[in-house]
């Protein structure tokens, strides 16, 4: 729910504390693994909210989720996602796909 919160409102510094480092982001055609909150803040909001993203993780049913080998994945469907799963006992994000 947080997750989703934080996209809705695209409040990429709430987004950044739920997630944890290093932190693979695969955008079309290219990809980045921000080591720290400071390198994925230094991505920027425009880059990491597109439409489509805020559309399939905003809108993503969160009560209907079950695991995966990579964790849990947070989408309307076949659109990008979010990826989280517990780290050092807490649940993260892990990866944010596009």
């Amino acid at each position: 729910k947080k997750v989703k919160e934080a996209v809705n409102a695209q409040d990429l510094e709430a987004l950044a504390d739920l997630t944890a480092y290093p932190v693979y982001v695969g955008f079309e055609g290219e990809s980045a693994t921000p080591a720290s909150k400071e390198e994925f803040l230094a991505l920027g909001a425009e880059k990491i909210f597109t439409p489509e993203f805020v559309e399939s993780v905003g809108n993503a049913d969160e009560t209907a989720l079950s695991p995966s080998m990579a964790g849990f994945v947070l989408s309307t469907g076949d659109g990008p996602n979010v990826i989280f799963g517990v780290v050092n006992g807490a649940l993260a994000i892990q990866g944010i796909n596009y």
